[in-house]
């Protein structure tokens, strides 16, 4: 009788132990995969927006936030409809240089 508990009492242990190291993998598991996270969301560079607008009677580059022109457009300000002129005057965004490169395009022919 007294091997039968102290049987039972290293299997409480035992499984108390293992319960632990399992509980401290997990924690640990879950503070490395926050950290893994945190450094993508660090080293992901934020992609530049421009906005694109009338300025000067040129259609113009401008980075959003900034009031330097980045570029000038080859596009005509005379030859656009209304519609499009009203458009560049308020200033179109434009989320990243290959659609930059396509608005030029579209309204420079």
């Amino acid at each position: 009788m007294f091997d039968t508990r102290k049987n039972k009492v290293a299997t409480v242990i035992c499984l108390s132990l293992l319960f632990i190291l399992y509980s401290a993998g997990v924690f640990y598991a879950g503070m490395y995969y926050q950290q893994m996270l945190t450094l993508r969301q660090e080293t992901v560079p934020t992609q530049t927006r421009f906005i694109v607008k009338e300025y000067n009677n040129m259609i113009t580059v401008f980075e959003e936030g900034s009031d330097i022109p980045q570029k000038v457009l080859n596009i005509d300000v005379e030859t656009l409809r209304k519609q499009d002129r009203l458009r560049f005057q308020e200033g179109i965004t434009v989320d990243s240089p290959g659609e930059l490169i396509q608005l030029e395009e579209d309204f420079s022919s």
